[in-house]
Parts: C-alpha cells; structure tokens; sequence
C-alpha cells in the first residue's frame, strides 16, 4: 500500500513539472517566481480536470443508482421497501434481501443471499442452538454487508423468518439455553416408547375426551350438533373411497349416535364401534391437534426428555422456538412469544382454538406455565426494542419490524405460488412433502352429500397446522425422497454420473420392472405413521439392474406421494395444478413426468428460485402492505416446465400402489390402539 502511496505522489510531481521541463526544453527562461506561478497554476489544472471526473464519475453513479431503484420499484413517493428474508434449514442458514411492493408482489435482490453451510441437526435428532444462533447473525450480517455496498441497507422495513420445524428449545430465567434442541428428526430409542405410553394414555382418557369432538371447521368456543358430525358414508367418500383404515383404529364421528364407524371396503360394508373402544382417545386428539402422537412431534420428547433428564427440565423457565430465542436475544428478554404457526407444528396446539391443548398438555409432566405464549406471525418485536450491542452492529435495522418464525413448508407453499386450494405443492429434496393451503373461509362442512361432500374432520392420516390466523396447511411428508436416490445410486452403482443413471432408468417402461419398494430408509411419517417401518424391496431377481432399482426408487416416492395426495383430496379446488419444487424434482424432469403419471394431475415447474425465502417475502409483503389497497394482481412466474400426465402410465401406478400397500400391510400391521400406525389403502 505505501509503494502505491509513494508511485502516485511520483507521477503527481511529475506531472505537475511537465509543464517547466516542456519549457526549458523549448529555451524559454523563466525566473523562480515565473516558475512557481506557472508550477502552481498546472497544478490547479490538473486538480480541477481531477475534481471534473470524479464529479462526472459520482453523478453517473447516483444515476445508475437511481435507475437501479426504479428497476426494483423504489422510487420517491413509492411505499415500496426492502426486507431481509431469514430461511433457519436444518443443512443451511440462509437470509436474503427482497423488494417488498404494494401490490404484494416481491423481487429478490440479485447479490445479497448470504448462505451458512451447517448440518445443524446432530445423530440423535436434536441441534445446538448457540450453532444454530451464530449461523443466523453471521448471515444476516453477510446480507446487511452487501446490501450497504449497494446504498440499499437503510430501506430495510422489516425482517422476516423461515425455520424448520418442529423445534422447541428450553431456557433458564435469564433466557439462557440450557437444553438440546428438539426437533422432528429425534432419534432417542425411548422416545418411541413414550410415545406409545401416550397414545395408551389417550384411549383410556378417551370417555372423557368429548370436548374434544370438534369438526375441522367448528371455531373455537362453538357447539357441535348432531347435523354438523359424520356418517360412516361420507367419510368413505371424503377421499374417493381410498380411507381405508385398518379395522382396529380407523373410526369416525357417526351422524345418528356418535359411534365410530370402520370402513371395510372388501365387504363394502360398515361395522359399528365405540371410540372408546378404539383408540378414540387419540382419533379425537388428531382432529384437534392436527398431528398424531408420534415421535416427530413435541409431547412424546418432553415426556422423554422430563424422565430421562429431570434435573434439566425443572431448571427451564419456558420453551422457545429457534426463532423466538433469536428474537429474544436481539431484543434483550428471557423470552418471547411463538407463532401459531410453530406452535402447531409442535402437535401440541389446537389449532382452531389457537391454545394449547389442554387435554395433551396436562398428561405431560412439564409445567404448562413454562409453555410459550402465542400470536401471530406479524406479532413481534420492533427494531426499537433492539439491544445496544445490535443496535451498533444493525443501526439499519433499529426502525424496522421482526416477524415471528413460520413453518419453512407453509413458506416453502407461498413461495411457489400455491397459496390457495387450487394449487397443489409438491417437494421432493432430501425428504418429500404435499401441502395445500386452505383459507379460514374455505373450510370445508360437513353434512352434504356422501359422494361430494367434504369432510369436517381431519384426514387420517395426514397432518393439519396454522400458517396464522386465517390460513391452514394440510397435508403429509416423508422423510426420504431424494435421500432414497441418493443411497440406491451409491449402493447399486446405476450409472457413472446423474445423466447418465436418469438416461438408463427413463428406459424402463411405468411399473415395467416388477419391483415394489417402501422407501422408509429413515422410519416413515404419513399417511401410516409407523415409526418402526423399514426401506423394503420386493421382487428382485438376476435380471434385475440398477436402472431398474432406481427407477422404481422414483416410483415408491411418488406413488407414497399419491397416497397422501387421496387423502387430501375432499380438501382440494377443481382445475387442481401441481406445483413442483425441491432440488429432486427442479433436476429431474423424469421424476416431474412421473410424479404426474403418478398423481394423475398436471405438474409445472415455475422459475422462483428460493421457494421458502420468497415465501417468507411474501408474509412480509402481505404484513406490510395489510392496509393498501391492492391495486393489481402479483405477476405470475414463468413456467419452465409442463408434464401432463399419460393415462396408461396413470392406470399402471395405480396397480403399482395397490401392490405397495399390500406390501406395506404385511411388513408393518397395525398395533391395536395405535392410531399412529393407522393406515390407508385402495
């Protein structure tokens, strides 16, 4: 730096005596005064030339400046602004910056995804939260970085989160820490077991649990009438005859005396049973809480966890979310509240009476006291709030808003444009998810008629949480999807690279292989809910190849897929389009083709990038916006891909899934009273 310093001072001096050598050379005398007159007014030349371009060079970036505003819609007199979107993965913490519009529409900011690379979840399902914490500030800091290189940072308005779920974390009176975080992915041996413990608990409370007897669209505080509950009928043909639940746990509301009826497709017939009687307890539970008990949700672990680690638990204060235990370190309290939306994922919320549920709660040996407090997503702190320490470090960010943390699915729904029951989500990344987004309004009733009548209960089978207040999610998820690729290309050796492996198993003819796999190489979650299943393939011979494997690895998840998707369907809109995403599905357009083959439904796949940071964008846009009028529709994303569904590919999937349930009937039977192993089929 100092021989740079010392090379420019050089050529300064020596540009400002070219002018007297110039003379000397051309035998003109001057005296020391003429000189220094003639030195010093060079001088003033060359700096006023300088002062010229640099002032040109500034007002042509101001102009650049301004036009790059005017590109992203912020203008003077313009009430759109920036806000920086906060995605917590369980493999990446990433935040980003986007244009937030008035008429609800966003536009991410090029250059400003800040991304930390960290597997956060360890062995035995749970996280460290400091890691988790470190990750989240350093990415925020990357992203207000770079936007204050782009004179960007002040407009920031408002920050919003993302974050895996679910999770829940406990902390000591100062807001300290003090347990692992519990997640979805918990691998503990016993918690399965507590889980079991629960369940049981249920169904010997279940006379007791009337209260509970809620359909999927009576509000809180409301009566349930008779006319309101469902017949044996209609809950046959809520999902177009597919629930068929294995006839020790599947039951329903009866319209005429409130018993359960178990739907008996080989007969075509329905028998007649007490709740009480089976698993009523825990049936009734899943309708109110929208989860089953199962080991991927939150009461099972506490209990576990309250055993186990005693001592540790009664030192917690409250439970918070990754989210709110961020937010409540910026801001300097011991605690903040979670949103209805990870609290639902919790299982342990009601989410029509957005409370916690106390018939689950109370068979929990946890303090409901230290339980979080809820709102809404749009319910949390100000940058006025901020500590000194953040405030310092985040001075852009001192006027702005923080948003509570919503579930990365219903993010991941917003973000790729099914924000309504008209569009179907489906990811497929490492794991593989269906969603739709159901509004308060569209709620579906109970009472009509049995062939197109939609159900008021929650599916069996699937899982229903809040995104907030007026929005609901529902649907089911599996834990491998393009794991399972992962793991048949490493063990079979398909091909020498991802093109060449698509390219030999697009040969294969839909279902033309003859093999049946579960793809359950990490337990499975809906629509069975066995947390003891296993990965199976069936059907094996010395013909069989790695293509073939490998393809009907693509086939297994799909058609798992369409099995959650049947049971959504009463909850679906007409014209039904699929919205793909994921990493697996955005590379792989055979997996596109077939997961429409599969589905029967059309597929697109639209160019949005990061689905789940736009979808958060689009929560905040919709927040921040709440009160303007909305002037015009958002512009739709350009479609890249389309795949229409074949009809004979369809038919053959749909013998492939008969043969994949009776497969997964004989490997994994129902336990009696185990609503968690409950089961559908054709």
């Amino acid at each position: 730096m100092f021989a740079c310093r010392r090379s420019a001072r050089s050529v300064f001096i020596t540009s400002a005596h070219w002018p007297s050598k110039m003379l000397l050379a051309s035998r003109v005398s001057l005296n020391s005064k003429e000189h220094r007159a003639f030195t010093a007014g060079a001088v003033i030349s060359i700096l006023g030339l300088l002062a010229t371009a640099f002032a040109s060079f500034s007002s042509l970036k101001k102009w650049k400046h301004r036009r790059y505003l005017k590109e992203l819609g912020i203008t003077n007199g313009s009430k759109n602004c920036i806000g920086l979107a906060v995605d917590i993965g369980s493999s990446s913490v990433r935040c980003s910056a986007y244009v937030l519009r008035v008429d609800r529409s966003v536009t991410f900011v090029s250059g400003t995804l800040a991304q930390i690379k960290r597997d956060a979840i360890e062995i035995d399902g749970t996280a460290d939260a400091e890691k988790v914490l470190h990750d989240v500030e350093t990415s925020v800091d990357e992203c207000l970085c770079r936007l204050r290189a782009m004179d960007l940072a002040h407009l920031v308005s408002v920050v919003g989160f993302a974050s895996f779920v679910m999770n829940l974390v406990g902390v000591d009176r100062s807001g300290r820490p003090i347990t692992p975080v519990l997640t979805y992915a918990d691998r503990h041996p016993s918690t399965a077991t507590y889980a079991r413990k629960l369940r049981q608990s249920m169904t010997d409370r279940s006379n007791d649990a009337s209260h509970l007897e809620r359909p999927f669209n009576q509000p809180s505080g409301g009566q349930s009438s008779e006319k309101e509950t469902l017949s044996g009928s209609t809950a046959m043909a809520m999902a177009n005859r597919y629930l068929q639940l294995f006839s020790e746990v599947a039951t329903t509301l009866s319209k005429d005396d409130g018993d359960s009826d178990v739907a008996d497709d080989d007969k075509g017939k329905s028998k007649s049973s007490s709740p009480s009687r089976i698993q009523g307890g825990t049936a009734v539970l899943h309708n109110v809480t929208g989860a089953p008990i199962h080991t991927a949700y939150a009461a099972p672990q506490l209990w576990r966890l309250a055993v186990e680690e005693a001592e540790l638990v009664n030192r917690v204060s409250k439970w918070q979310t990754l989210v709110s235990l961020c937010l409540a370190r910026w801001t300097g309290a011991t605690h903040l509240p979670v949103s209805f939306s990870e609290a639902s994922w919790t299982g342990l919320l009601d989410f029509r009476a957005l409370e916690w549920s106390a018939a689950l709660t109370s068979m929990l040996p946890v303090p409901r006291l230290s339980l979080p407090d809820l709102a809404d997503y749009h319910q949390g702190p100000h940058g006025a709030e901020l500590a000194p320490a953040y405030v310092s470090r985040w001075p852009e960010l001192s006027q702005a808003r923080f948003l509570l943390g919503v579930g990365d699915g219903a993010c991941a729904n917003l973000g790729s444009g099914c924000g309504d029951s008209g569009r179907l989500a489906v990811t497929i990344g490492t794991s593989a998810a269906a969603r739709v987004v159901i509004a308060e309004e569209e709620l579906p009733s109970g009472g009509e008629d049995g062939n197109h009548g939609r159900s008021s209960l929650v599916p069996p089978g699937l899982w229903c949480y809040r995104i907030d207040r007026r929005r609901l999610l529902l649907g089911g998820a599996l834990t491998d999807g393009g794991s399972l690729l992962k793991w048949i290309s490493e063990t079979f050796r398909v091909g020498p690279n991802a093109v060449s492996t698509e390219s030999l198993a697009g040969k294969q003819q839909p279902g033309g292989h003859g093999l049946t796999i579960l793809p359950f190489l990490s337990g499975e979650r809906a629509p069975g809910w066995c947390p003891n299943a296993t990965a199976s393939i069936l059907g094996l011979t010395k013909q069989t190849t790695g293509a073939d494997v490998y393809r009907a690895g693509m086939e297994a998840v799909a058609l798992r897929l369409a099995a959650i998707v049947r049971l959504m369907r009463p909850h679906l809109g007409q014209n039904l389009v699929v919205g793909a995403s994921g990493t697996a599905l955005e590379r792989s357009g055979l997996w596109r083709q077939i997961l429409a083959d599969a589905l029967g439904l059309e597929v697109v796949l639209e160019e949005q990038g990061e689905a789940t940071s736009k979808g958060v964008a689009a929560l905040m846009a919709e927040w921040r916006f709440e009160e303007e009028p909305l002037r015009e529709a958002a512009t739709q994303e350009q479609v890249l891909f389309r795949h229409t569904p074949h009809q004979d590919a369809h038919a053959a999937y749909q013998e492939a899934l008969q043969r994949q349930d009776a497969l997964y009937r004989a490997l994994h039977p129902p336990q009696s009273g185990d609503h968690a192993t409950s089961h559908v089929a054709l």
